[in-house]
């Protein structure tokens, strides 16, 4: 299975279900479908490792309980000894709260770098997962926008717009204003909410800080499939803010 995992080849994951696969965790019922999905979009940094705690032979089947890495819960399944495919999972007993990080200090920010001694732990819902590696990925193309400007706007639908504190921003405004940030600016990403909308986006919102003496929420929406920002904006715009050194007023984005 992590081997399958790992492969991170659509095909090969689904051969481990069965066509009516069903999953029952924490946060929700998952199809087949939708479990492949979330398998194929784990970040591939990701080390993902199971454990089999014990086995129960119920005679065309076997139920066993397995514990994976980065999780407090225990998962049951059962798996077809004819077609060595899983049939059914769950999980027993559910936690109330749940924990997600990427770093010690629980955020992500621009010098955040691969060779960083990072710590992640996936147990709140599925978007969460999602955004926190497209978070990474965004952080990676902000580093790498100071050698190459166009590094970046991959990450960008061509139709993306941001509704800021001072006027509305199309993908090339966008992409322009974010070059003028200095490098030292050194602003930083944590993840405060992510949740799926009616359009299969996922709309999330995160903490900007270090570019500005307060922080101050952005919010998104990201679509998984094509691993793009839809549109972003600003919630809440004070009459005034305070700001750090250098200052990040003159771009227009977020004050």
């Amino acid at each position: 299975m992590t081997r399958s995992f790992s492969s991170k080849d659509p095909a090969v994951i689904s051969g481990l279900f069965q066509p009516e696969f069903v999953f029952k965790g924490c946060k929700g019922t998952y199809s087949k479908n939708k479990i492949v999905r979330l398998l194929v979009l784990l970040p591939a940094e990701t080390n993902f490792s199971i454990t089999v705690n014990s086995v129960q032979d119920l005679g065309d089947t076997v139920k066993y309980i397995v514990s994976a890495s980065g999780s407090p819960h225990v998962a049951e399944f059962i798996l077809s000894k004819n077609d060595q495919q899983l049939v059914s999972g769950h999980i027993p007993t559910c936690q109330k709260s749940h924990f997600l990080a990427l770093r010690d200090d629980g955020h992500i920010g621009r010098s955040f770098s691969a060779q960083d001694n990072t710590r992640v732990s996936f147990q709140q819902s599925d978007a969460e997962v999602v955004v926190m590696s497209f978070l990474k990925k965004l952080v990676a193309g902000l580093e790498e926008s100071k050698h190459n400007s166009s590094a970046i706007g991959q990450l960008f639908d061509d139709n993306f717009i941001f509704k800021g504190c001072r006027g509305t921003y199309n993908k090339a405004e966008t992409l322009a204003k974010i070059n003028q940030v200095p490098e030292e600016a050194n602003f930083n990403f944590a993840l405060k909410s992510a949740n799926w909308n009616k359009n299969g986006q996922i709309e999330y919102t995160v903490t900007i800080s270090g570019a500005l003496l307060n922080d101050f929420d952005a919010q998104f929406v990201y679509c998984p499939y094509r691993q793009v920002l839809k549109s972003g904006s600003i919630p809440s715009c004070p009459a005034k803010r305070v700001f750090a050194n250098p200052c990040l007023d003159d771009l227009g984005l977020f004050c």
